[in-house]
């Protein structure tokens, strides 16, 4: 079998599973085993697949077919220009969080040291999961001091992985939340759990832990408690960048109010907040 002819098999049959991105992942899939890029890979599609390969990918699209995410089978995603090691002991990255990066960059600007002299600036991602947010917004800006915190010790073995990844100085622990962090941050990173308790989730995200997408019967529990936890510190954070459904943004919102917090900036799931005075 010919790549050409693995790939109209193989779409053919992640579409009739409604596997909307069929093409996409037939790709990876040959990326993955053939350890090929995609440019060679269309560039070769009359090339003659090894029965080694073959058995392997169609063991790959069996995965897929019953609709455990690319991303699991493949043991990797890409995330802001980075590749990085996932697995079913987290969350999968969404393209959408992507955007919290972004308004980090537009509120500090695109200075390595955001302009500041000593202490450097302090940045904690809670909830961590695979740590893609903290580890970018580190190699973004090397001078930034972050912390990656779970409440999930499976979770920040992840974590701990894609530091050592990237060779970082990244601190890691385990907690929830801003309980028992005595210390003052300036950045607070929070994609929190934020799915109500009763919500249809799509058949991939079934095969992902379920304590890190549901957060109780109307899923904005998380987000209150935290920013009760921001009411009673004496050195606040200056932006708390969060990520929920954009229907539960307004009552998040009134939660930031109540803390002290106005809001900056929306931009798609994503929401920014900024110590008011």
């Amino acid at each position: 079998m010919t790549i050409e002819e693995f790939l109209i098999n193989s779409q053919k049959k992640l579409k009739s599973v409604n596997i909307a991105t069929a093409r996409l992942d037939s790709l990876i899939l040959l990326e993955t085993v053939l350890k090929k890029d995609r440019a060679w890979l269309l560039a070769n599609q009359d090339y003659v697949l090894r029965q080694a390969n073959y058995r392997k990918l169609n063991k790959l699209l069996d995965l897929r077919l019953t609709y455990m995410p690319i991303a699991y089978i493949t043991k990797s995603i890409e995330f802001y220009g980075h590749t990085f090691f996932v697995n079913n002991k987290v969350l999968v990255p969404r393209p959408e969080s992507e955007d919290m990066i972004e308004l980090l960059i537009e509120a500090l600007g695109p200075n390595s040291n955001f302009g500041y002299e000593e202490p450097a600036i302090k940045l904690i991602d809670i909830g961590t999961g695979s740590g893609v947010l903290g580890i970018t917004a580190k190699l973004l800006y090397p001078k930034l001091v972050v912390d990656l915190v779970d409440i999930d010790k499976n979770a920040l073995k992840i974590a701990k992985f894609n530091v050592d990844k990237f060779t970082l100085d990244i601190n890691i622990s385990q907690g929830d939340l801003l309980a028992d962090k005595p210390k003052g941050y300036d950045i607070v990173f929070a994609n929190l759990p934020y799915v109500p308790d009763k919500y249809q989730i799509n058949e991939d995200a079934k095969y992902e832990p379920k304590h890190a997408i549901f957060a109780g019967k109307i899923g904005t529990e998380l987000y209150r408690s935290l920013f009760m936890q921001l009411q009673n510190k004496a050195n606040k954070p200056l932006y708390i960048l969060i990520e929920s459904f954009p229907w539960q943004h307004k009552e998040i919102t009134a939660f930031a109010l109540v803390s002290g917090y106005k809001h900056y900036k929306t931009q798609g799931y994503v929401v920014a907040y900024k110590l008011d005075g």
